[in-house]
């Protein structure tokens, strides 16, 4: 089973099972625009050092960031990530979400995270799922998995099978055949003096996991 992007240690594809897996690590010096698409606005986007890059501006509350191209179905799979660098203290957060359409804003799963703060939500109308821990090096991947009518929001210090820790579960209640891959960060109430910079690398899409 190989990449479609150049493979390094962080992952561990022995236990991925049967499908392959769409990888990306920012490779290169531009973003892959036929796996991935974004906005243009105030906040810049960029592929730096191997790491996706999101830049909001100073005193401007605007989100920014990448939405696959295309839907994965993942009914018995996941989607993880690691969160490299988080903005600056204050009103900033990081997201990884996924949702059967990017241009809605109330049907959708999602892990984010400020300074101080790590929410892990499940979003079906007007009705709100969430629970929250706090950020710490030891939670630096996420990951958004389905199972058994189950969806679980995830953790783990090195995106390696066998160290993932379940911080939140809670039934599906959405169709999960159909799901775009939605990398963000950004500023909201007032924005920040110096909102700094958010840093994503290694994304894993499976349509199936070995549990």
């Amino acid at each position: 089973m190989g990449c479609l992007v150049g493979c390094d240690d962080v992952f561990d594809l022995e236990h991925v099972d049967p499908e392959e897996c769409e990888i990306d690590e920012f490779a290169g010096t531009t973003l892959d625009l036929v796996r991935w698409e974004t906005r243009v606005n105030n906040v810049e986007v960029a592929v730096e050092a191997g790491q996706l890059v999101v830049r909001p501006p100073a005193m401007l509350p605007e989100y920014n960031g990448v939405t696959t191209t295309r839907p994965f179905d993942l009914g018995s799979g996941g989607v993880s990530i690691e969160i490299v660098q988080l903005l600056n203290q204050g009103p900033a957060e990081v997201q990884l979400l996924l949702t059967a359409d990017p241009n809605a804003g109330d049907a959708y799963f999602e892990i984010f995270a400020t300074t101080s703060y790590l929410g892990l939500r499940k979003q079906v109308g007007a009705v709100r799922d969430e629970q929250s821990t706090i950020p710490s090096p030891a939670a630096r991947f996420w990951r958004i998995s389905f199972a058994a009518g189950m969806a679980m929001f995830e953790t783990s210090p090195t995106g390696e099978y066998g160290t993932w820790v379940v911080r939140h579960e809670t039934p599906v209640e959405l169709p999960t055949n159909e799901l775009f891959v939605r990398l963000a960060a950004g500023t909201y109430d007032s924005g920040l003096p110096s909102p700094g910079e958010a840093r994503f690398d290694n994304v894993k899409i499976c349509p199936s996991l070995a549990r």
